[in-house]
């Protein structure tokens, strides 16, 4: 789903931002 992706890119995105 559309929906599980976006939410799957933004975990990624947080956890970029959390390691830095």
């Amino acid at each position: 789903m559309v929906v599980a992706l976006d939410a799957y890119k933004v975990k990624l995105v947080a956890i970029r931002l959390q390691e830095n």
